[in-house]
Protein backbone atom coordinates (compact mmCIF):
# COMPACT_ATOMS: atom_id res chain seq x y z
CA UNK A 1 0.00 0.00 0.00
CA UNK A 2 1.36 3.67 -0.95
CA UNK A 3 1.65 6.12 2.10
CA UNK A 4 -0.99 8.47 1.66
CA UNK A 5 1.31 11.31 3.31
CA UNK A 6 4.55 10.44 1.33
CA UNK A 7 3.55 8.43 -1.34
CA UNK A 8 6.40 5.12 -0.02
CA UNK A 9 5.20 2.24 -0.98
CA UNK A 10 5.00 0.05 2.14
CA UNK A 11 4.99 -4.12 2.08
CA UNK A 12 1.45 -5.10 2.08
CA UNK A 13 0.03 -5.62 5.41
CA UNK A 14 1.95 -2.96 7.12
CA UNK A 15 0.27 -0.64 9.47
CA UNK A 16 2.40 2.24 9.56
CA UNK A 17 4.63 3.67 7.02
CA UNK A 18 8.14 2.55 7.37
CA UNK A 19 9.17 5.79 5.69
CA UNK A 20 7.57 8.22 7.94
CA UNK A 21 5.96 6.25 10.12
CA UNK A 22 2.10 7.55 9.24
CA UNK A 23 -0.67 5.28 9.86
CA UNK A 24 -2.02 3.39 7.10
CA UNK A 25 -4.98 1.94 8.49
CA UNK A 26 -7.61 2.99 10.39
CA UNK A 27 -10.50 1.31 13.11
CA UNK A 28 -13.89 1.27 13.02
CA UNK A 29 -15.81 3.67 15.34
CA UNK A 30 -18.84 1.08 15.76
CA UNK A 31 -17.40 -2.79 15.34
CA UNK A 32 -13.62 -2.10 15.86
CA UNK A 33 -12.54 -3.64 13.21
CA UNK A 34 -8.95 -2.49 11.56
CA UNK A 35 -6.83 -3.06 8.58
CA UNK A 36 -9.56 -0.47 7.06
CA UNK A 37 -7.77 1.52 4.51
CA UNK A 38 -7.25 5.42 5.66
CA UNK A 39 -9.22 6.79 2.78
CA UNK A 40 -11.86 4.39 3.32
CA UNK A 41 -15.74 6.00 3.52
CA UNK A 42 -17.40 3.19 5.27
CA UNK A 43 -16.11 -0.11 7.08
CA UNK A 44 -16.26 -3.18 5.20
CA UNK A 45 -17.54 -5.32 8.48
CA UNK A 46 -20.34 -3.38 8.96
CA UNK A 47 -21.23 -0.59 6.84
CA UNK A 48 -20.95 2.14 9.67
CA UNK A 49 -19.63 5.62 7.62
CA UNK A 50 -16.18 6.50 8.49
CA UNK A 51 -15.93 10.06 9.76
CA UNK A 52 -14.02 11.89 7.20
CA UNK A 53 -11.86 12.80 10.35
CA UNK A 54 -10.39 9.89 11.86
CA UNK A 55 -11.89 9.66 15.27
CA UNK A 56 -8.39 8.37 16.69
CA UNK A 57 -4.76 8.34 15.35
CA UNK A 58 -2.02 5.69 15.48
CA UNK A 59 1.66 6.39 15.29
CA UNK A 60 4.26 4.93 16.46
CA UNK A 61 8.38 5.79 17.16
CA UNK A 62 10.98 3.23 17.00
CA UNK A 63 8.34 0.42 17.52
CA UNK A 64 6.62 2.50 19.98
CA UNK A 65 3.03 2.98 19.59
CA UNK A 66 0.76 5.91 20.77
CA UNK A 67 -2.57 7.29 20.20
CA UNK A 68 -4.01 10.35 19.24
CA UNK A 69 -8.44 10.75 19.88
CA UNK A 70 -9.92 13.61 17.96
CA UNK A 71 -11.55 16.39 19.82
CA UNK A 72 -14.85 18.00 18.19
CA UNK A 73 -14.43 21.50 19.02
CA UNK A 74 -16.61 24.90 17.27
CA UNK A 75 -13.26 27.11 16.66
CA UNK A 76 -10.45 24.59 16.41
CA UNK A 77 -10.52 21.14 16.57
CA UNK A 78 -7.84 19.21 17.53
CA UNK A 79 -6.35 15.28 18.80
CA UNK A 80 -5.22 14.91 22.34
CA UNK A 81 -2.94 12.19 23.58
CA UNK A 82 -5.40 8.86 24.85
CA UNK A 83 -2.59 8.77 27.92
CA UNK A 84 0.05 10.63 28.80
CA UNK A 85 3.38 10.40 27.33
CA UNK A 86 4.62 7.41 29.21
CA UNK A 87 8.37 6.21 29.79
CA UNK A 88 8.56 4.16 26.28
CA UNK A 89 7.81 7.21 24.08
CA UNK A 90 10.33 9.72 26.05
CA UNK A 91 12.99 7.01 25.95
CA UNK A 92 12.33 6.13 22.06
CA UNK A 93 12.95 9.88 21.06
CA UNK A 94 15.40 11.33 23.65
CA UNK A 95 18.30 9.20 21.92
CA UNK A 96 21.54 11.15 23.18
CA UNK A 97 22.03 8.22 25.53
CA UNK A 98 24.89 6.86 27.92
CA UNK A 99 24.94 2.98 29.20
CA UNK A 100 24.98 3.05 32.88
CA UNK A 101 23.70 -0.47 34.19
CA UNK A 102 22.80 -3.60 31.99
CA UNK A 103 18.98 -2.24 30.97
CA UNK A 104 19.21 0.91 32.18
CA UNK A 105 20.74 4.39 30.34
CA UNK A 106 21.06 7.89 31.75
CA UNK A 107 19.43 9.98 28.96
CA UNK A 108 21.57 13.39 28.71
CA UNK A 109 19.62 16.10 27.38
CA UNK A 110 20.93 19.92 27.05
CA UNK A 111 19.20 20.49 30.32
CA UNK A 112 18.78 17.52 32.65
CA UNK A 113 19.96 13.70 32.93
CA UNK A 114 16.55 11.65 33.68
CA UNK A 115 17.13 7.59 34.42
CA UNK A 116 15.01 5.58 32.07
CA UNK A 117 14.97 1.95 31.37
CA UNK A 118 15.86 0.42 27.72
CA UNK A 119 13.50 -2.79 28.60
CA UNK A 120 9.98 -3.40 27.63
CA UNK A 121 9.85 -5.50 30.95
CA UNK A 122 10.52 -2.70 33.22
CA UNK A 123 7.65 -2.06 35.44
CA UNK A 124 7.95 1.96 34.76
CA UNK A 125 7.76 1.25 31.07
CA UNK A 126 3.95 1.91 30.15
CA UNK A 127 4.05 4.70 33.26
CA UNK A 128 4.02 8.62 32.46
CA UNK A 129 7.35 10.36 32.24
CA UNK A 130 8.11 12.90 34.94
CA UNK A 131 11.22 14.48 36.56
CA UNK A 132 11.16 16.04 33.44
CA UNK A 133 11.12 20.37 33.14
CA UNK A 134 9.21 22.60 30.95
CA UNK A 135 12.65 22.70 28.61
CA UNK A 136 12.79 18.76 28.47
CA UNK A 137 9.63 18.98 27.44
CA UNK A 138 9.84 21.53 25.06
CA UNK A 139 12.91 19.51 23.55
CA UNK A 140 10.92 16.36 23.45
CA UNK A 141 7.79 17.99 21.32
CA UNK A 142 10.11 19.79 18.56
CA UNK A 143 11.89 16.27 18.40
CA UNK A 144 8.68 14.32 17.67
CA UNK A 145 7.01 17.45 15.36
CA UNK A 146 10.31 16.84 13.08
CA UNK A 147 10.02 12.71 13.41
CA UNK A 148 6.27 12.58 12.74
CA UNK A 149 6.29 15.90 10.27
CA UNK A 150 2.95 17.36 12.39
CA UNK A 151 2.44 19.75 14.95
CA UNK A 152 2.38 18.79 18.05
CA UNK A 153 1.87 21.05 21.49
CA UNK A 154 1.07 21.47 25.13
CA UNK A 155 -2.41 21.75 25.23
CA UNK A 156 -3.94 25.04 26.86
CA UNK A 157 -6.01 24.70 29.84
CA UNK A 158 -9.00 25.18 27.89
CA UNK A 159 -8.27 22.22 25.55
CA UNK A 160 -7.14 20.25 28.77
CA UNK A 161 -10.38 20.60 30.46
CA UNK A 162 -12.58 20.76 27.37
CA UNK A 163 -11.50 16.86 26.72
CA UNK A 164 -11.19 15.97 30.18
CA UNK A 165 -14.97 16.85 30.50
CA UNK A 166 -15.67 14.38 27.30
CA UNK A 167 -15.99 17.00 24.89
CA UNK A 168 -19.24 17.85 23.18
CA UNK A 169 -20.20 13.88 24.21
CA UNK A 170 -19.59 15.14 28.10
CA UNK A 171 -21.92 13.35 30.50
CA UNK A 172 -20.98 15.78 33.32
CA UNK A 173 -18.80 14.23 35.50
CA UNK A 174 -16.84 15.42 38.49
CA UNK A 175 -13.71 13.28 37.75
CA UNK A 176 -12.76 12.50 33.56
CA UNK A 177 -14.93 9.85 32.87
CA UNK A 178 -16.77 9.28 36.82
CA UNK A 179 -18.55 10.56 39.72
CA UNK A 180 -16.47 7.50 41.18
CA UNK A 181 -12.96 8.44 41.80
CA UNK A 182 -11.90 4.77 41.88
CA UNK A 183 -12.98 3.97 38.57
CA UNK A 184 -11.24 6.36 36.73
CA UNK A 185 -8.01 7.74 38.75
CA UNK A 186 -5.26 7.10 40.74
CA UNK A 187 -4.82 8.91 43.41
CA UNK A 188 -4.01 9.21 47.29
CA UNK A 189 -7.49 7.79 47.54
CA UNK A 190 -7.62 7.14 51.22
CA UNK A 191 -5.81 9.99 52.94
CA UNK A 192 -3.60 7.80 54.74
CA UNK A 193 -2.11 5.00 52.90
CA UNK A 194 -0.75 7.22 50.00
CA UNK A 195 0.09 5.44 46.75
CA UNK A 196 4.16 4.71 46.49
CA UNK A 197 4.41 6.12 42.67
CA UNK A 198 2.66 6.60 39.73
CA UNK A 199 0.86 3.33 38.10
CA UNK A 200 0.76 2.08 34.22
CA UNK A 201 -1.10 4.27 32.04
CA UNK A 202 -4.76 2.83 31.33
CA UNK A 203 -5.11 1.02 34.59
CA UNK A 204 -8.69 3.03 34.85
CA UNK A 205 -11.40 3.51 32.77
CA UNK A 206 -11.31 6.53 30.30
CA UNK A 207 -13.93 8.98 30.10
CA UNK A 208 -16.17 9.98 27.60
CA UNK A 209 -14.24 10.10 24.67
CA UNK A 210 -11.72 7.29 25.35
CA UNK A 211 -9.18 9.39 26.96
CA UNK A 212 -7.10 7.81 29.67
CA UNK A 213 -5.87 9.32 32.90
CA UNK A 214 -7.01 12.69 32.96
CA UNK A 215 -8.33 12.45 36.90
CA UNK A 216 -5.20 10.90 38.77
CA UNK A 217 -1.81 9.70 38.53
CA UNK A 218 0.25 12.57 37.13
CA UNK A 219 -0.34 16.07 37.13
CA UNK A 220 -0.34 17.39 33.23
CA UNK A 221 1.37 20.68 32.51
CA UNK A 222 -0.19 22.96 30.49
CA UNK A 223 1.17 25.48 27.80
CA UNK A 224 0.68 28.12 30.20
CA UNK A 225 2.71 26.10 33.56
CA UNK A 226 -0.56 25.50 35.54
CA UNK A 227 -1.27 21.50 35.93
CA UNK A 228 -4.27 19.69 36.20
CA UNK A 229 -6.12 16.95 36.84
CA UNK A 230 -4.45 15.85 40.11
CA UNK A 231 -1.66 12.93 40.56
CA UNK A 232 -0.91 9.75 42.86
CA UNK A 233 0.05 12.10 45.52
CA UNK A 234 -3.34 14.28 45.98
CA UNK A 235 -6.49 14.13 47.23
CA UNK A 236 -9.74 13.52 45.03
CA UNK A 237 -10.19 17.38 45.43
CA UNK A 238 -7.38 17.96 43.22
CA UNK A 239 -8.30 15.45 41.06
CA UNK A 240 -11.54 17.45 39.74
CA UNK A 241 -11.77 19.03 36.17
CA UNK A 242 -11.70 22.17 37.27
CA UNK A 243 -8.90 22.46 40.14
CA UNK A 244 -5.61 24.08 38.91
CA UNK A 245 -2.36 24.13 40.57
CA UNK A 246 0.37 26.21 39.45
CA UNK A 247 3.80 23.94 39.62
CA UNK A 248 6.45 25.73 38.75
CA UNK A 249 9.31 23.26 38.89
CA UNK A 250 9.55 19.60 37.57
CA UNK A 251 8.18 16.88 39.77
CA UNK A 252 7.79 13.04 40.56
CA UNK A 253 3.86 13.70 39.50
CA UNK A 254 4.18 15.82 37.18
CA UNK A 255 4.17 14.55 33.43
CA UNK A 256 2.22 15.96 30.11
CA UNK A 257 0.50 15.13 27.31
CA UNK A 258 0.39 15.95 23.49
CA UNK A 259 -2.32 17.56 21.32
CA UNK A 260 -2.35 17.53 17.52
CA UNK A 261 -3.88 20.08 15.21
CA UNK A 262 -5.46 18.33 11.89
CA UNK A 263 -3.44 19.56 8.95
Amino acid sequence: MNCHKCNHENAEGAKFCSNCATQLYQVCPSCNATNIPIEAKFCPECGTSIPSTPQKLNFQVDGVPFNMIFVEHQSAPYYIGETPVTVALWNALMKEAKSTEENDVITQYPFSPVVLSTSGSSPFYNHPITNVSIEDINCFISKISNRLGERFSLPSEEQWEFAAKGGVHTLGFTYAGSNDIDNVAWCNRLMCTPNASTTSVMSKKPNELGIYDMSGNVFELCSNGIARGGSWKTYPIECTLTHRNQYPIKGDDLGFRLIMFPK
